[in-house]
């Protein structure tokens, strides 16, 4: 395969000339504009008088904030899976499904995740390959020594099966649609072939199928959620015969590039960088999603993603103090702050209209604008009135596991007030640690937990402290036995489910993963 970085490189560095002379208020101006414009002869356009709206200010007047449910409701149920001219102009080719991964109540205990139909237009997909540029120009200026582009790329997100709806109309998840459907003849060599590895009957052995073309092509980038990478890199290893901790530089020397997306690399950060010891390799974030690609790590990990300001999507923010008002308050990229969380909202090239995405974000930087993910919307928790947020979880887990020597793999949360269990109210955590961690250390992590969840909430600090909450109650998943779980459910494609808002699903779930042959 002829090498043609050098070439991208030349791309590379003149994008991201462009980039740093970006102001982004006024990128998004135009993308509203834009959007607008082509949508103001479309069904939603003509009911909410797109034609006459200037500005963002009567935007967010004209148009009420919405939900996925209340797009589907109001707008695409009727008509789909044929939505032509409903929301955005023209038939709508492709539908990307999507399953949430909130809160667990008992009516959706079993099923535990629910399946939503994102359309995707053929902008939005143009939108996804550009932000996938921009991913690939932030690293090959970033890195001068890497050739990504002499060898190809491994998905490990891209297996689901694409369905027909329709004539013309498809669905599926938005990286085997992008792979499948979308993507041109002459980027697919690029690409490492998984086509026949999708009616295969689960996850690991699809998995295991792409574990042996990494290892045997010249694959120089891998990308999907860190679990599934982990996954990945465990069984190259294993079809490579060897043993001890396995060393990127030694098991993939070529690989140049890991992006990873999907779900938090909190719990997985001590596996990474042990992973990526002495290696030359980029570990980059991407933030992509059914409905757009909004943003990209231009730094250091943690250190934020850069918001993709000119990629035909508009986005607002709702503080999450807002949140449940009638009427809250809207902001956009010109008037937010960083360190305040906020609800993303945003109005996409796919028909997509002021709608409430579900997810949190945080700034960090403003000029250009950094954010990171700090949770979801449908993730804010509580039993006495302490709204934590998944965010915060996360960071206090990580916080303990750091000051104890332990690595999580993967958690389960469940919050039980006194009224359900009759006793005091508790947090209750299964968790699954790479290795068994001591009694010793299970103490010292119940403590560094409680010790760091009160630093991050004064709410939470004051419950505590006076005794309506108690020290939250640990326990220990076996390695390996939150995939196994998902493995038998036949779920391992998803997100594992970490707040269970209801108790009995959850000592379903305790039970369940506690046995010996789960």
């Amino acid at each position: 395969m002829i090498d043609i970085t050098p070439l991208v490189r030349l791309y590379a560095r003149f994008r991201l000339r462009q980039l740093a002379r970006q102001r982004p208020a006024d990128v998004q101006r135009k993308q509203l504009a834009y959007l607008l414009k082509q949508a103001r002869a479309t069904r939603f356009g003509r009911d909410h008088d797109f034609a006459h709206i200037q500005g963002v200010e009567a935007y967010q007047q004209r148009v009420p904030l919405r939900t996925y449910d209340d797009h589907w409701e109001e707008y695409w149920r009727a008509d789909f899976p044929i939505l032509d001219n409903v929301t955005w102009p023209g038939k709508i080719p492709f539908f990307a499904t999507t399953t949430g991964t909130g809160q667990l109540t008992r009516a959706d205990a079993d099923k535990v995740q629910q399946t939503k139909n994102i359309p995707v237009s053929w902008a939005i997909v143009r939108s996804h390959k550009r932000g996938s540029y921009d991913m690939f120009c932030h690293h090959l200026v970033n890195y001068p020594k890497s050739h990504l582009l002499a060898g190809k790329g491994a998905m490990t997100s891209a297996f689901t099966p694409i369905r027909a709806l329709a004539d013309g109309v498809y669905a599926s998840f938005m990286t085997a649609l992008l792979l499948g459907k979308a993507m041109p003849p002459w980027v697919r060599p690029f690409y490492v072939d998984i086509r026949d590895l999708h009616e295969l009957p689960e996850m690991h052995a699809k998995l295991k199928g792409l574990a042996t073309r990494v290892w045997q092509q010249n694959v120089r980038a891998v990308s999907g959620t860190p679990l599934h990478l982990l996954n990945l890199f465990q069984y190259v290893q294993q079809q490579q015969g060897r043993s001890g901790a396995f060393l990127l530089k030694e098991a993939l020397p070529r690989v140049d590039l890991i992006v990873h997306a999907g779900t938090s690399m909190k719990p997985y950060q001590q596996q990474f960088e042990r992973l990526l010891a002495g290696s030359d390799c980029d570990l980059r974030e991407i933030y992509p999603s059914c409905e757009g690609f909004f943003g990209i790590a231009d730094r250091g990990p943690g250190e934020g993603l850069r918001l993709v300001c000119d990629n035909q999507i508009f986005y607002e923010f709702i503080p999450v103090t807002e949140l449940g008002k009638a009427n809250p308050q809207v902001l956009w990229i010109d008037t937010v702050e960083t360190d305040v969380d906020y609800a993303l909202v945003i109005s996409t090239a796919a028909g997509l209209w002021r709608y409430v995405l579900g997810d949190l974000v945080r700034f960090v930087d403003l000029q250009p604008p950094r954010l990171l993910i700090s949770g979801r919307t449908a993730q804010s928790i509580g039993i006495v009135g302490e709204r934590l947020l998944e965010a915060d979880v996360n960071q206090a887990l990580n916080a303990a596991a750091a000051r104890c020597g332990v690595a999580i793999t993967e958690y389960a949360l469940n919050p039980r007030s006194a009224t359900q269990i009759g006793e005091r109210n508790r947090y209750h955590y299964l968790i699954e640690f790479t290795q068994l961690p001591t009694t010793e250390q299970q103490a010292a992590f119940v403590a560094a937990l409680e010790e760091n969840l009160c630093q991050q909430n004064l709410n939470y600090a004051a419950a505590y402290r006076t005794g309506v909450l108690e020290r939250p109650a640990l326990y220990i998943a076996p390695p390996g036995s939150f995939d196994a779980w998902l493995i038998k459910h036949n779920k391992l494609e998803g997100k594992v489910p970490r707040i269970w808002l209801e108790t009995q699903p959850f000592l379903d779930l305790l039970t369940e993963i506690q046995q010996h042959d789960v």
